[in-house]
């Protein structure tokens, strides 16, 4: 797996190419744990989280979700049918869903419930970056990055993560939309989005067949 301070650092640089940021300034990190530690890594430099990673249960979703900057989120997980989790200094949300289905899925099937959900959620096009499979283990599992604006003097910048995967008789998908603005736009958004991938790779779920007091995937 690249570590998560170069695929941030990958992230910026392509939208330096694409034009988004003529003077993005570098990403870097500390190396992350490695995906099997059961340890999340230390958030991006420049991402604009302050503190660890924290975890955050949904009974609902019967997920485990390890969030950057984790006692500062603002988590509504009971008004719609997502998850909803938002971080206001860096104009952060995130959405989660559980999907529960009576017949087997597969990858393809889970986007489309998804979608079927919410129409505007991104085409991972040409301009698609940090494309993965097998973010979690036992889920057939993809997911991508994407970036758009910054066109003007000092436009808002907004990138968007998602990841789904289907398991058996279960999917889910993952939402992170992410803003900022000015000369280092560009490296805190993509310090985000690759915290935003470290983030789909760690999600657990309880096993459904396991009865009260299941416990999550290390």
């Amino acid at each position: 797996m690249i570590p998560s301070s170069a695929r941030g650092a990958a992230i910026t640089a392509s939208l330096a190419l694409a034009g988004c940021a003529a003077t993005a300034a570098p990403t870097t990190a500390p190396a992350p744990a490695a995906s099997g530690s059961g340890e999340a890594p230390a958030p991006q430099t420049g991402a604009g989280w302050d503190g660890a990673w924290g975890r955050f249960h949904s009974k609902r979703h019967d997920a485990w979700l390890q969030l950057p900057d984790g006692a500062t989120w603002k988590i509504d997980d009971h008004r719609s049918s997502w998850l909803v989790a938002r971080h206001p200094a860096t104009s952060t949300t995130l959405r989660f869903k559980l999907y529960r289905e009576e017949h087997a899925v597969n990858r393809d099937r889970c986007l489309a419930l998804a979608r079927r959900d919410d129409p505007s959620l991104p085409e991972e096009g040409e301009a698609a970056i940090d494309r993965a499979d097998a973010l979690v283990p036992g889920w057939d599992s993809h997911g991508f990055a994407i970036v758009g604006g910054a066109r003007g003097a000092d436009p808002s910048l907004t990138g968007q993560y998602l990841a789904w995967g289907a398991n058996i008789r279960r999917c889910f998908v993952l939402h992170v939309t992410t803003s900022a603005r000015g000369a280092t736009a560009a490296a805190a958004v993509g310090a985000r989005l690759a915290d935003a991938a470290d983030l789909a790779r760690r999600v657990s779920f309880e096993e459904p067949t396991a009865g009260p007091g299941r416990v999550p995937r290390p």
